[in-house]
């Protein structure tokens, strides 16, 4: 309220138009003007914040320490887009979505953010999406099942129209407690402090819409259950940040079937200046199980049998670096990932059931060069990837891509990317794959 009355009572004192010869008095009267109304509006904002105060202090002496009004901010980002896969692969062209040219609906994302006191917050961000339907599932040799969520709306006026069941995405869900800036602890289900991609996450920030391998092939984990303590020390313009938790770590469902459980951590250390460097490090160390369960009838009565199905033990380490001097922003990580299967355990393969995934040691990075002038950023991409499964579809390979960042305003943009890839896997050697993409995003 404060804001709006300072904003709309000082357009009719500037508005005041001087003319090209104004005479000292009439110069004096427009000064004398501005400052009558500043003074009006300073009154309106002191006596509404004291009436804020007031209220505020007023609920406390009645007991009140619940979440007070208007303490829950909702804010967000939509993208939608043109997007057409490309490939003479036969193999390849069957598991994309569609190899045809299609709008998509990207990203819904709704933020909801509660800060009941200044220390204390909760973060719900969701996605909104309209998966699962048209989704292909490969399970193996044999058809492919497409997913139909479509059902009949009986409780509509007509009684019989059709409607698609889309889903809500839970991307985080975090309890806070700051003490400063040097300590937040957080608790819930957050975003794996890991590198560059996953921390910057949104469509808005990110400057290139090509995804990381290692983040496809959820070699690293992008989000994790569990306890995460976080802060930075700033000395003059160097900063110093750190990041340690302990999670469920990579489980097959929302529990966990270890009592070892996943830890990890990331350190960065930025300086300031005309040139603005960040330079990381990320660790993760954990291990996974899953189990089967089988009810049987026994000569005791039922009975069940619990019996693991694949069991192993990764370690992942990354380094990651940030340039940025004045329109130049220069982005780059590198993940190594070691797979360690449990005797007798190894994982099936996703696509080829039939198939266990060896012990290995995956290798991926990437290089980001973009520069922006006033709103028209080119980009460049690199990639190369060598995942050492030697029985999945994408296993090892580089891609090149080139893009254009429009910056239409400061919550609007334009962006158009093209990527070229060649893949080796099991089944084929020097694999093309061409995908165009663009989004229209804007954040709210």
């Amino acid at each position: 309220m404060a804001f709006g009355l300072v904003a709309g009572g000082g357009g009719g004192a500037f508005a005041q138009e001087i003319a090209p010869k104004a005479s000292v008095e009439d110069l004096r009267r427009v000064v004398k003007d501005l400052q009558r109304t500043v003074a009006d509006q300073a009154a309106l904002l002191d006596a509404s914040m004291a009436s804020q105060v007031e209220e505020q202090v007023g609920d406390l002496k009645q007991g009140e320490t619940e979440l007070h009004k208007s303490a829950v901010a909702v804010y967000g980002f939509m993208d939608m887009g043109l997007q057409r896969y490309s490939t003479d692969n036969r193999l390849v062209k069957g598991l994309v979505a569609s190899s045809e040219s299609t709008f998509v609906s990207g990203n819904t994302n709704l933020y909801f953010d509660a800060r009941p006191r200044p220390n204390w917050r909760a973060l719900l961000e969701t996605r909104l999406s309209l998966h699962p339907h048209g989704n292909t599932v490969v399970g193996g040799i044999g058809p492919a099942l497409k997913q139909d969520t479509s059902i009949i709306d009986y409780t509509s006026a007509s009684g019989r129209n059709i409607i698609r069941l889309g889903s809500v995405i839970i991307e985080r869900a975090v309890l806070e407690w700051q003490y400063d800036s040097r300590l937040t602890v957080q608790a819930g289900y957050f975003l794996t402090p890991w590198g560059i991609w996953n921390i910057d996450h949104g469509t808005p920030t990110l400057i290139s819409l090509i995804m990381p391998s290692f983040l496809l092939n959820e070699a690293i984990l992008r989000q994790q259950t569990g306890v995460n303590v976080f802060g930075r020390l700033t000395k003059e313009n160097w900063t110093f940040g750190y990041f340690a938790y302990v999670s469920n770590g990579r489980t097959a469902g929302q529990t966990d079937y270890t009592d070892a459980k996943s830890v990890g951590g990331r350190l960065t250390v930025s300086q300031y200046g005309p040139v603005t460097t960040t330079l990381g490090t990320s660790m993760f160390h954990g291990g996974t199980e899953d189990e089967r369960r089988t009810l049987r009838l026994a000569s005791t009565g039922l009975d069940i049998d619990i019996a693991p199905t694949y069991a192993f033990d990764e370690t992942s380490i990354g380094v990651d670096l940030s340039i940025d001097w004045r329109g130049l922003r220069v982005r780059t990580e590198g993940v190594a990932r070691a797979v360690n299967q449990k005797p007798g355990l190894y994982r099936p393969v996703q696509i080829n059931p039939a198939a266990t995934e060896p012990n290995r040691t995956e290798l991926y990075v990437y290089g980001l060069a973009a520069y922006r002038w006033n709103w028209f950023e080119p980009l460049l991409y690199a990639e190369y990837i060598d995942a050492h499964k030697r029985t999945d579809l994408i296993d090892k390979g580089y891609g090149l891509s080139v893009g254009v960042n429009l910056h239409l305003s400061q919550v609007s943009q334009i962006r158009l990317q093209g990527v070229r890839t060649k893949l080796d896997s099991v089944y084929a050697k020097d694999v093309q794959l061409d995908l165009f993409m663009s989004r229209y995003v804007v954040s709210f």
